[in-house]
């Protein structure tokens, strides 16, 4: 924001939509006086932004948030946890955070009058915590940093209202978790080099088996932050599958099943309803295996060590494709509730008839 600094503002029309930055609390004032204004706040809950939080206090703007992505867990391994709360940043922005709602509940912000949701499970999170609970014995003491949650669709169910895509099983898809990520290093120290190669050869040997028993190209679609080329068993994979960056949702929708460990990619496979089964491995970080434990809790699809891919025939394949019935209520009641309607639609619609 410009707000805070010295700065000519700035009226602009894109499309149909009119740009302002106002260059001062004083600009930013005006603008409110002359229009009915409704607040989507991008800027981080920090004290550094203390007065345009009082300044929308004070002015009664009413502030929206919507969240249409699902994500997929939290930590349960003690030690990671405390990696993870005493790194520097996190914690700073833990601090500002709990700050920051302490300051609402005492008034002196606003608290989010509308947030659009489109996870249940984080909807019912919010409802059943300590403060939630509280505010429905005390409903006058408005302690909940949510007024009200209005659910949504999420975006993997949104894009495919938009998407024209022709539907084939043409590939095996891997829709890949880094063995090397910058968090994953970040908590758990860098991997070991001997473990690191050996987990690329009985990951190569995996995908190969199923590409001879299925007679399908096997595509790697590789996280754009992962470390491969620290590896020089990658090269395995490189050299004999085709490997690629942001093309994924387009393979998934060309696959006859996908393979993942814990990428919400996976979504977009529930949503256009291709089978699909986890790949796991002692040699891989805690943190992945957490999260393919998460994930499984929800989907209870097949899981593979990478390790074993001798016991692999092509049975495997009518075993997974049955068990799309046991994420079928995720695809309907997480992803997409309400069907053919998008989310940005729906906040755009609800808006327009509530508030």
């Amino acid at each position: 924001s410009n707000i805070l600094k010295k700065n000519s503002n700035i009226k602009k029309k894109i499309g149909k939509f009119n740009f302002f930055t106002p260059k001062n609390i004083n600009d930013f004032s005006e603008f409110v006086k002359d229009n009915n204004v409704l607040a989507f706040v991008k800027i981080p809950m920090s004290i550094q932004y203390y007065k345009i939080f009082r300044f929308i206090k004070k002015n009664n703007i009413k502030i929206l948030s919507y969240s249409n992505l699902v994500f997929s867990y939290k930590t349960k391994d003690f030690n990671i946890w405390i990696k993870k709360y005493l790194y520097f940043p996190r914690l700073l922005k833990e601090i500002n955070y709990i700050l920051f709602r302490l300051f609402v509940a005492l008034g002196i912000y606003s608290s989010v009058s509308y947030h659009f949701e489109c996870d249940e499970r984080r909807i019912k999170n919010i409802q059943n915590t300590f403060i939630s609970n509280l505010q429905k014995i005390f409903p006058k003491l408005k302690l909940s940093f949510y007024d009200k949650i209005v659910r949504i669709n999420t975006k993997y169910y949104s894009d495919t209202l938009n998407d024209n895509l022709n539907l084939s099983e043409k590939y095996i898809v891997v829709c890949d978790s880094p063995l090397v990520h910058p968090a994953i290093t970040k908590f758990e120290g860098k991997v070991k080099k001997e473990a690191g190669e050996k987990y690329y050869k009985e990951l190569f040997n995996f995908l190969k088996m199923l590409e001879k028993i299925f007679k399908l190209e096997i595509i790697f679609c590789a996280h754009p932050k992962g470390e491969y080329k620290n590896f020089k068993n990658f090269d395995l994979i490189e050299n004999n599958f085709k490997v690629t960056f942001g093309k994924t949702k387009h393979y998934i929708s060309q696959s006859k099943f996908v393979l993942f460990q814990a990428s919400s990619t996976i979504h977009d496979a529930i949503v256009l309803e291709k089978p699909i089964m986890q790949y796991n491995s002692k040699l891989i970080s805690k943190l992945t295996q957490n999260k393919i434990i998460d994930y499984n809790s929800k989907f209870n699809c097949t899981i593979i060590n990478v390790e074993d891919a001798k016991l692999i025939d092509s049975s495997i394949y009518e075993k997974i494709k049955l068990e799309k019935k046991n994420y079928s209520y995720y695809k309907d009641g997480l992803i997409g509730f309400k069907k053919g309607e998008k989310d940005l639609n729906q906040i755009v619609d609800y808006i327009k008839e509530y508030i």
